[in-house]
């Protein structure tokens, strides 16, 4: 019984790290697309002061 509960609370344990790293990348990826629009529309921006 004592190892039955072991198990399950590394289970959890794993589980909740997968999630917590699923989480993680999607900030991060979230993040990059941030960054990567607004590039983009300073790169509009200084294009479209040369018209």
């Amino acid at each position: 019984m004592r190892n039955l509960c072991k198990q399950k609370s590394t289970l959890w344990l794993s589980h909740l790290c997968h999630w917590r790293c699923t989480v993680s990348a999607g900030v991060i990826t979230g993040i990059v697309l941030v960054f990567l629009l607004l590039g983009y529309l300073v790169y509009a921006l200084i294009n479209a002061e040369a018209f």
